[in-house]
């Protein structure tokens, strides 16, 4: 499906490879975080293969499905499922985020240090970080004009961009309080890239790309799947 005049739209399993290895567009700019570029907002092959082999491994079958994972995993849902009451509605939506974002920063930071949101603690990130939408589009189609906004005063006076940029600082805020507490030791992809030198703004491009977007499509993608699971009881 054409989207626009340089965007297309595929939704076929036998496009994904070959879609999959195009050259990454100036969209991709949106992702830059601290003024950094993470994995994900790379867009020179070159200089994306050192950032994925720094990650890459972390993500393969062999490690995602290694007993200490898995276990996180389940510990993760059995607290989510542990906060729902039989016979009851419950929007999920919420529920599943908090569940998404503490797997990934329990994997980002290690098991005893990622966010506490299914606790109680720390919920206020995903109002945060959703508050930060309206103005998304304008870093994605117009990240000069969105930067010009944001380095100066003239966005104090647009209400949606002042939300936005307090939204922006209490993630910030948040963040920083996530790796305050953490020993790197006992930590797995924060351990790796500070012992391959990162600087602490590269470290910090690839927790918020990571904490971000990790939590959005998981809870996202698994929303849908529990709407069409209860749907379709018999699957």
């Amino acid at each position: 499906m054409r989207l626009g005049p340089n965007e297309v739209s595929i939704n076929d399993v036998d496009a994904i490879t070959p879609v999959y290895n195009f050259e990454k567009t100036y969209s991709y700019e949106a992702f830059i975080c601290y003024g950094e570029r993470n994995m994900f907002s790379t867009l020179n092959r070159k200089n994306h293969a050192p950032k994925r082999k720094n990650l890459g491994a972390e993500y393969s079958r062999t490690n995602v499905l290694r007993p200490e994972s898995l276990n996180m995993v389940y510990d993760r849902c059995h607290q989510m499922v542990a906060q729902t009451v039989p016979d009851s509605p419950r929007d999920i939506f919420p529920l599943l985020n908090y569940m998404t974002q503490y797997i990934i920063s329990s994997f980002f930071f290690g098991d005893k240090n990622g966010s506490c949101c299914l606790q109680g603690e720390d919920t206020d990130f995903l109002g945060a970080w959703h508050i930060r939408h309206p103005t998304f589009h304008w870093l994605a189609e117009l990240p000069a004009v969105a930067n010009m906004i944001y380095g100066s005063k003239f966005g104090d006076y647009l209400p949606t961009w002042r939300k936005a940029w307090e939204g922006e600082k209490k993630i910030i805020e948040i963040y920083d309080k996530w790796m305050e507490r953490l020993d790197p030791q006992e930590s797995y992809l924060y351990s790796k890239l500070v012992k391959a030198g990162l600087p602490p703004n590269e470290i910090g491009a690839e927790v918020m790309d990571h904490m971000g977007a990790g939590h959005e499509t998981s809870g996202t993608t698994l929303t849908f799947l529990i709407d069409f699971l209860s749907k379709h009881p018999k699957i």
